[in-house]
């Protein structure tokens, strides 16, 4: 199970310090899980699994599918300023926290959309 977390750490390009700074979870819990002392309880594999946006179930080791299907995901958006040098508005934030509680398919929809417009938009400038 902790190999899921690890593999999710390295997909994110995130530390388990900024996990825990944002899950609120003790680095002591972690660490615990880390070295085979113990498991963190089921509500903070809840925290986890919401935090990377994946199944309670996948953390787990429970199943293959990945997808988190959560109306009520409470993952903070990763700070992107940082690495892309990006500054959100509000409404920007709001969207994509709306975002990530829609289904994957209707994600997908939404990602297909967008791309159209991008390419129509870039051969308008050409």
């Amino acid at each position: 199970m902790y190999e899921r977390f690890l593999q999710l750490l390295k997909e994110h390009n995130i530390t388990t310090y900024k996990v825990c700074k944002d899950t609120n979870i003790t680095q002591t819990s972690l660490s615990s899980w880390k070295t085979g002392k113990s498991t963190p309880k089921i509500d903070k594999l809840q925290k986890i699994a919401a935090y990377f946006n994946v199944s309670l179930e996948w953390l787990m080791g429970n199943t293959d599918v990945r997808e988190n299907n959560s109306s009520n995901l409470e993952r903070p958006v990763t700070d992107i300023t940082a690495k892309d040098d990006i500054k959100l508005t509000n409404d920007e934030l709001n969207f994509i926290k709306k975002y990530r509680q829609l289904p994957s398919n209707v994600q997908k929809l939404i990602d297909n959309t967008i791309e159209t417009y991008y390419d129509i938009s870039l051969k308008k400038e050409r």
